[in-house]
C-alpha cells in the first residue's frame, strides 16, 4: 500500500466509492474475505462457499454469488484506473427513468426524455489501460502485471460476460480454484491505492468491522 508522507491525501470521491463498492460486493459474494490488517483479499474455503451458495438458492446460488463477485472485481479495476487518472468518467445521454408520478402513456413512451448519466465504459474496454496503469507504477513486477492482465482477460471473456447473459447448468461448479490467483491480482491493484483512500473506502464498505 502506498502512503502519502508530505500531506494528507484526499482521494476523488468517485474513486473511493468505486473501491468501497468493489470491496462490499466481493466480500458479500462469500467467495473472498478482506484482511483489514494486511489490506489483502484471500479466498474462503470452497466448502464454506458452497454452503453459502446453497443458502442463497439451492440451484442458482453459486452463479448468483459469482455474478456479485465478478461485478465487484470490475469495480476494483475501474477504481484503480480512476485513482491513477486513467479512467475519465464521461456523461452519456441515456433514456431517462420516469418519476413515480409519470403516467406510462403511449405518448410518453414514444418521446421518453433523455438524461445525462455517468458512463464508466465496459470492463472489456477499460482493461486495455492496464499497460498504462503499470507504466505509472514501475515497481510492479512483470509476473504481477501478467497475473492482473490474465485475471481480467479471464473474468471478461469466460466469466463475467457469460454469467450475466445466460444461465448454464452447473456453471462455475469446478472453477473455485482460480480464486487464489485472482486474489493475488486484486491485491496487486490494492497495493497501488493511497493509504487514506483505501481507509476511506473500508469505512464505507465495512462500517461495522
Amino acid at each position: 500500500m502506498q502512503t502519502s508522507q508530505e500531506k494528507e491525501y484526499f482521494a476523488p470521491e468517485v474513486g473511493v466509492n468505486q473501491l468501497a463498492a468493489a470491496i462490499a460486493l466481493m466480500c458479500s459474494s462469500k467467495m473472498v474475505e478482506l484482511d483489514r490488517d494486511s489490506s489483502a483479499f484471500k479466498p474462503v474455503s470452497e466448502f464454506a462457499f458452497e454452503d453459502e451458495a446453497r443458502k442463497q438458492h439451492p440451484i442458482f446460488g453459486r452463479v448468483m454469488l459469482w455474478i456479485l463477485f465478478s461485478t465487484g472485481a470490475e469495480y476494483l479495476l475501474k477504481a484503480s484506473l480512476i485513482f491513477s487518472g486513467l479512467l475519465e468518467i464521461k456523461t452519456q445521454q441515456k433514456l431517462g427513468i420516469p418519476s413515480k408520478e409519470t403516467p406510462w402513456t403511449s405518448e410518453w413512451l414514444l418521446s421518453v426524455p433523455h438524461a445525462g448519466v455517468e458512463d464508466f465504459s465496459t470492463m472489456g474496454r477499460v482493461k486495455s489501460q492496464l499497460a498504462q496503469l503499470f507504466y505509472r507504477h514501475q515497481g510492479v513486477s512483470q509476473e504481477d502485471r501478467e497475473r492482473v492482465q490474465h485475471t481480467y482477460d479471464l473474468l471478461t471473456d469466460a466469466i463475467r460476460n457469460r454469467d450475466a447473459h445466460a444461465y448454464v447448468q452447473g456453471v462455475r461448479a469446478a472453477h473455485f480454484h482460480v480464486l487464489e490467483t485472482f486474489c493475488s491480482a486484486f491485491n496487486t491493484l490494492l497495493s497501488l491505492v493511497e493509504e487514506n483512500a483505501l481507509k476511506g473506502a473500508l469505512k464505507i464498505a465495512m462500517p461495522n468491522a
